[in-house]
């Protein structure tokens, strides 16, 4: 009964966390509209969405835990199973429940507080605070009992034929023994008053041992950094890091773009927006003897422009491009390894939701960033369909017969037309951010409502699909989000330790060329993206060799891009690459993952050629952001 309320109660949060984004998206569009058209904005929005995000994140975070997607790494709980891989999973809840508990403690402490004083948030509209505390109090709440759910619910508790019961007893005592190591540890080295410096190595130590066993990024970084902050500051001030990050770090306007460019995307595919820019770029292209191969790049490149994530758009062109390909011809290794390589451009050009992870982490002007990924998206194309004309120089099998229908100009020429979502949505982004019209959230929100629009006008969807795409971006901001926050923690214990700085003036009393630093800063991110989640990573990371960078003499925006270009080198990198999966789960069993494996293996080398032209011109990513501050 009350495990059938808990699951009802996340749903129907999750369903306003969906409303929310909507809500999110209407009111910005309309007080863009208000603004041009009337000069009369609506008054308060700017405050506004902020705390509607905050209802966002908070309110469908339970939903995401109930079906374990919280992030975590699988390094080790991929490679056991039966009572191992349930100690690991009741460790890892219990972790998290100690970190939520906390929050929740902290926020109800908070939003009580709010309200006897009358405590307000600071604009031009004063909305009272204790509405989104109390938010985030009831979401922490929901999250941190669907968490002790999971505990209760361990098979580690109950009598099974599969599992012994000395089996279990011996796990559940490990777990046990690990916690309270982990508690006595944490006690002698408060009573050792370790120096900063050592706080930050057994910070960052202890954050990858909590990785490795499969504890959830959020509670990882989360965790230690409370612990970190109690070392060096004592308990107040690490009880103040759980009653202040989950709001300030939330609560920005500048974060608001990123569930209004996550439904963008999702709008976007569902109007068909991808299928058009392939079926445009093939018309032209069919004729020629493996063009539909290039008009495979160009269709994700022009979808680029619509969507900021690339998981959307290898889904579409897996189920649009992969068959008209294999139709005429093209082996199945060719089209696989062209839609995993072209799909990953989406989070370089903009919109990118990576690019505005990267801007909420290191301060940086996020209509910049979006605006430095033009160029090398582009270039990142060319490169590809250099690297396919290559191959079928080589190979000429691999090309097909060409197609052997001859489209007529009428077809031709009619195809143009139905891609107007993706020219609409890539002049309002693109065009606006440079020209400095729309905010990056203005520029999100507008196109987001534009693709709705379309969804209605073209009868591509329904209340269900709109539903599901409402609460599949709450829940994807949620998980976002909740890295973030707990990577700002994280930066906060890093720069208290001093670490960065000390590190940073290490690397460069070495007195080596600082351009071959970066190269074996990217070296080392493109080892790491092989095996490990690549956003994850670069939360984890920065911190700590953003400093460096920036010491270095080197432009934070050029580093973005680099960052970015690694990311869509682990996206098709085995055997983590998310994009793998993503194809392997459509394409069903007539494809094993090997064949997906080397299928990309081809198509990893033009991805690293075009880092190493970023590298070397640095102006292909700051020529198009420097002229914005012109």
């Amino acid at each position: 009964m009350l495990l059938k309320l808990l699951s009802k109660t996340e749903r129907v949060c999750a369903v306003i966390a969906g409303a929310f984004i909507l809500i999110m998206t209407l009111l910005t569009t309309a007080d863009v509209f208000m603004r041009y058209v009337f000069n009369s904005p609506i008054h308060g929005n700017f405050e506004l969405q902020p705390m509607l995000l905050i209802g966002v994140v908070y309110l469908a975070t339970a939903s995401v835990q109930s079906r374990r997607g919280h992030i975590s790494l699988d390094l080790i709980t991929s490679h056991v199973s039966g009572p191992s891989k349930l100690a690991l999973t009741l460790f890892s809840d219990i972790i998290f429940l100690t970190f939520t508990a906390l929050i929740t403690w902290q926020f109800a402490l908070a939003s009580w507080q709010a309200w006897v004083i009358g405590d307000y948030f600071k604009g031009l509209v004063h909305f009272p605070l204790w509405p989104p505390y109390l938010v985030i109090t009831f979401g922490s709440a929901l999250l941190s009992l669907r968490l002790v759910e999971g505990i209760v619910d361990n098979q580690l508790w109950r009598k099974t034929s599969q599992i012994s019961a000395s089996g279990r007893y011996i796990r559940v005592a490990l777990v046990a023994v690990s916690i309270i190591l982990l508690l006595a540890g944490t006690l002698v080295s408060l009573n050792a008053q370790l120096q900063p410096q050592l706080v930050g190595w057994l910070a960052i130590g202890l954050f990858l041992l909590l990785l490795c066993v499969g504890t959830p990024v959020t509670a990882s970084m989360g965790l230690v950094t409370i612990i970190g902050f109690w070392l060096l500051r004592g308990g107040t001030a690490a009880l103040g890091i759980a009653a202040n990050i989950p709001f300030s770090a939330v609560g920005q306007y500048s974060m608001t773009v990123m569930p209004l460019f996550l439904i963008m995307g999702s709008f976007a595919a569902l109007a068909g927006f991808a299928e058009a820019g392939f079926n445009l770029a093939k018309r032209w292209l069919e004729p020629i003897p493996g063009g539909i191969i290039h008009a495979t790049v160009i269709g994700a490149t022009a979808f680029g422009a619509a969507s900021g994530s690339g998981a959307a758009t290898v889904a579409v062109l897996s189920k649009v491009a992969i068959p008209e390909m294999l139709k005429q011809g093209i082996k199945k290794g060719m089209a696989i390894g062209v839609v995993a390589s072209a799909a990953t451009l989406d989070i370089m050009i903009p919109p990118s939701t990576t690019f505005v992870m990267y801007a909420m982490m290191t301060g940086n002007s996020v209509g910049q960033l979006l605006m430095a990924g033009v160029i090398p998206g582009l270039i990142g194309a060319g490169v590809i369909m250099a690297m396919i004309a290559v191959r079928c120089w080589l190979d000429p099998t691999q090309s097909g017969q060409g197609s052997p229908i001859r489209t007529s100009w009428r077809i031709r020429f009619s195809s143009i037309p139905r891609a107007w979502g993706l020219v609409f949505i890539a002049v309002v982004v693109m065009g606006g951010l440079y020209t400095g019209v729309f905010t990056p959230t203005e520029a999100g929100s507008i196109g987001a409502f534009a693709a709705f629009v379309a969804v209605l006008v073209l009868r591509k969807g329904n209340i269900k699909n709109v539903g599901n795409i409402l609460l599949e971006s709450g829940g994807l901001t949620a998980q976002i989000l909740f890295i973030l926050l707990a990577g700002t923690m994280f930066s906060y214990i890093m720069a208290v330790t001093k670490l960065p700085a000390g590190f940073a003036e290490w690397v460069i009393g070495l007195n080596a060329p600082p351009i071959m630093i970066i190269v074996v800063i990217m070296f080392v991110y493109f080892l790491l993206g092989t095996a490990l989640d690549d956003i994850t990573v670069m939360i984890a990371t920065l911190p700590i060799i953003y400093p460096i960078v920036i010491q270095l003499g080197f432009s934070p925006i050029w580093l973005g891009v680099l960052m970015v270009q690694n990311i869509e080198i682990g996206d098709i990198s085995p055997p983590y690459g998310v994009n793998l999966f993503i194809m392997k789960g459509i394409m069903g069993e007539n494809t094993s993952m090997g064949e997906i494996f080397r299928s990309v293996m081809w198509f990893i080398v033009p991805l690293v050629v075009t880092m190493a032209i970023y590298i070397a011109f640095p102006q292909v990513a700051l020529w198009l952001p420097n002229m914005m501050l012109k």
